[in-house]
């Protein structure tokens, strides 16, 4: 039996699911330290097995790290874990650290940690009392005590990454990459993103807990990947960082230690189109050289002035193309993430995306539908205009919805997802997108 249980929402409506680095790091700081935790995951299994599970082993602290799509989940996971034992109900997690007030006034949940969880479990479970514990809120007959924002963990405590917490197939998932399906894994070389998009919580995470972004030691990482590529068989590596290339210095610094290293290393990240430009091209084909083969960009939507005014995202139409036609000549595959269901978007809009992903030619398209979460500007602006929907068992936002549009039904809504999805492999052959909405 474990010391600790984390339940991770990781259902997805595909046949791959990904994985938090973030509990892989906090499943490793504790091992280091004589303490095991398990981690259940609902990807492929049912929440009443977990439950059963949980229950029968006898633990002490059962943890909870939700994201605000799966927070209905847990709390009901929650009360029928402390309906059934005496074990005490930790919270972690983004949505957690946003609103710990909320989720404290179940009269079911113990603890919530806010920000790193490192330092903070690991004093829980070292015996000090949580009072004593920053970043540890709890509640003292009934009134909730504040007790702050944990220590900022430090990424370099350990060298690699212990990632046997995870299901196999979990971790190296198979999935279609570039029409193929591949064998990926994750790592990661940062925590944090340095930007504040109106559609995510990375911008008001930043500004309450204010830990910034944060790189690993370059040599570690270094071995983590070297680790990853004589244990597991895999085809990709995965970087799960916000912006691999925001720091163009960290990412020069990579390529010295990467190159002559790893023979037929594949890699890919997420980018933002702003960072792939000309003034850049030696850093890309240096990366190109150590390993790089694919990059995911996100478009969201194609109408610029639309994109920076709602979005909070300042790159041009131009600057979008550049990136694509930059990794197409230095034969880098390419993903366009785009972003349906936003209020303002209208039919003129979908035939600018449409125009400007022919424009691109990504090698494949993911297209989510609007999940606007509390705390974010674009939350404010569906709620006061009373557009907020939730489906029963909305769990992802690449299939569920949670809005109405003031123009398009739902099946419009997963009409126009699919259309976009569906331009990589010609499969839209009766005119433009418009044409089938009608």
């Amino acid at each position: 039996m474990g010391d600790i249980a984390i339940i991770y929402f990781n259902d997805s409506p595909f046949e791959y699911s990904q994985i938090s680095v973030g509990l892989a790091s906090l499943y490793t700081y504790l091992k280091k330290h004589g303490y095991e935790l398990i981690i259940y995951e609902t990807h492929k299994c049912s929440y009443s097995r977990i439950i059963s599970q949980i229950c029968s082993e006898g633990f002490e602290y059962i943890g909870f790290s939700v994201t605000e799509m799966h927070l209905d989940s847990a709390l009901s996971i929650a009360k029928e874990v402390k309906a059934e034992s005496n074990t005490k109900i930790i919270f972690g997690g983004p949505f957690a650290s946003l609103v710990p007030e909320i989720i404290l006034k179940q009269n079911f949940v113990d603890f919530v940690c806010v920000g790193d969880g490192e330092y903070s479990l690991l004093d829980l479970l070292n015996g000090i009392q949580p009072k004593e514990i920053q970043g540890i809120w709890f509640k003292n007959q009934n009134k909730i005590i504040n007790n702050g924002i944990s220590k900022v963990y430090n990424l370099d405590d350990f060298n690699i990454t212990d990632y046997t917490c995870y299901h196999s197939e979990t971790f190296i998932s198979i999935r279609k990459n570039n029409h193929n399906l591949k064998k990926i894994i994750f790592t990661w070389s940062t925590r944090g993103c340095a930007f504040n998009c109106n559609y995510c919580s990375n911008g008001i995470l930043n500004q309450k807990l204010k830990y910034g972004i944060r790189s690993r030691n370059i040599g570690k990482l270094v071995q983590e990947i070297e680790h990853l590529n004589k244990t597991y068989d895999f085809d990709i590596l995965f970087f799960s960082d916000e912006n691999f290339l925001y720091n163009t210095d960290y990412c020069l610094e990579f390529v010295q230690r990467m190159k002559g290293r790893i023979e037929n290393l594949t890699f890919g990240f997420l980018s933002r189109p702003e960072h792939i430009n000309n003034k850049n091209i030696d850093l890309l084909k240096k990366l190109k050289n150590v390993g790089w083969r694919w990059v995911s960009i996100g478009i969201e939507i194609g109408n610029e002035e639309k994109r920076n005014l709602f979005l909070n995202r300042k790159n041009t139409n131009n600057e979008i193309v550049k990136a694509f036609e930059i990794c197409n000549e230095i034969g880098v595959a390419t993903n366009a993430f785009l972003i349906s269901g936003l209020y303002f978007e209208d039919s003129n809009d979908l035939l600018i995306t449409e125009d400007l992903l022919l424009k691109c030619q990504p090698n494949s398209i993911e297209c989510s539908i609007i999940f606007p979460l509390r705390g974010t500007k674009i939350f404010s602006k569906y709620k006061n205009k009373n557009m907020l929907y939730k489906e029963e068992g909305c769990k992802n936002y690449f299939r569920d919805i949670s809005v109405v549009h003031p123009e398009y039904t739902h099946t419009q809504l997963r009409i126009i997802k699919k259309y976009f999805e569906n331009m990589p492999h010609k499969k839209n052959t009766k005119g433009n997108i418009l044409t089938i909405l009608n």
